[in-house]
């Protein structure tokens, strides 16, 4: 068994442990008890702990070396977007070295048959489909004083900043998703009754939903399918509580038929307004994850600095990021932009 012990890390390898184990002393036992204890400490919170210190040195210290710093913050305000984000994750991810894509796909192809012994059959014709992904520009940017780090404070406003930046990202790209995939839903229809009314039937609205889906010509089989039900965040509680038909919440119930099923409440619902900035009302979206639903490309070795970081005289150091994003719902056929693979349940709230 090796041991290796670094910097701001200790990494064993405990292949044969227990082998080894055998041949030391209590001494050793106990030193590796020790290493193992400190490791498992790392792992909790090692990342974390990390990119805090790493943080705190970058922005509190002058260097030569600006533009590892500002691509430092750019990827923990990434990495604090990605940790808090639930729907764009349900999608297809696309990192991109340039700002737009063509996307092709076929539709379902025919085959011949029953046929004679002696007959070739047709010829099978694939119709291709494309569509267009163009990302479109977002920026951040904040300011580390010269005040601030000479009163010690620097490290509390970096760390911060970063932390909030993350969160207002990932806003932003969860809104943008949540307004595509609304949009385009290709299918729709109206709950019994508002989930948190008498007379609410909340298995049955699913069911509809999920058979409408299924009934689309290219949906999985139903044993290997997974649904995503996207709501208003106040209606959470309704589908995790026990129901009395069930004996079992409504997750409960739909995880044990389907393959796979997940809940995403969203505060971004009942939001007036026109275009991509409306929520999803006070419906639900139901639909399968994954690129065949929708795609969300994103920038990723852009031939272009996606972090900066400045001086402004008497003032302190500017930074600048930006990330290149946008979602795009994969259409049924040539010449639509909805997806049978959404289904929107209108007046759930």
């Amino acid at each position: 068994m090796s041991v290796a012990i670094h910097k701001n890390k200790v990494r064993l390898d405990w292949a044969g442990q227990e082998a080894a184990l055998k041949r030391m002393n209590r001494k050793e036992i106990a030193r590796l008890s020790l290493l193992r204890a400190s490791e498992k400490l790392l792992t909790m919170r090692g990342v974390e702990m990390l990119a805090e210190r790493k943080v705190k040195h970058a922005l509190g210290v002058t260097t030569s070396d600006y533009a590892y710093i500002a691509d430092f913050a750019r990827r923990l305000i990434y990495k604090h977007a990605d940790d808090l984000s639930w729907v764009v994750p349900t999608l297809g991810q696309v990192p991109l070295s340039t700002l737009d894509l063509t996307v092709e796909f076929n539709d379902q192809a025919e085959l011949s048959g029953p046929l004679a012994e002696t007959d070739q059959g047709d010829r099978t014709v694939l119709t291709w489909t494309k569509y267009e992904i163009e990302l479109e520009k977002y920026v951040g940017r904040f300011l580390v004083t010269d005040a601030a780090r000479a009163r010690g404070r620097s490290n509390i406003q970096a760390v911060t900043t970063l932390k909030s930046l993350g969160e207002v990202l990932h806003r932003t790209k969860e809104r943008e998703a949540i307004s595509e995939l609304y949009a385009t839903a290709g299918l729709s229809g109206a709950v019994t009754a508002a989930w948190d009314a008498t007379g609410a039937d909340i298995e049955t609205d699913i069911n509809v939903a999920v058979g409408a889906i299924l009934n689309a010509a290219d949906s999985l089989a139903p044993k290997r399918i997974k649904i995503v039900v996207l709501l208003p965040a106040v209606q959470w509680g309704f589908l995790t509580a026990q129901q009395s038909t069930l004996n079992l919440s409504v997750l409960d119930h739909f995880k044990k038929t389907l393959s796979g099923f997940e809940i995403i409440p969203t505060k971004y619902w009942h939001t007036s307004g026109t275009g991509a900035d409306h929520g999803i009302q006070d419906d639900a979206l139901i639909y399968i994850p994954g690129g065949g639903t929708a795609l969300h490309g994103y920038s990723a070795d852009v031939p272009f600095p996606l972090s900066e970081r400045k001086r402004i005289e008497a003032v302190g150091w500017e930074y600048f990021f930006q990330q290149w994003f946008r979602t795009v719902t994969t259409p049924d056929a040539k010449g639509t932009t909805t997806s049978s693979r959404i289904y929107k349940l209108t007046g759930v709230e």
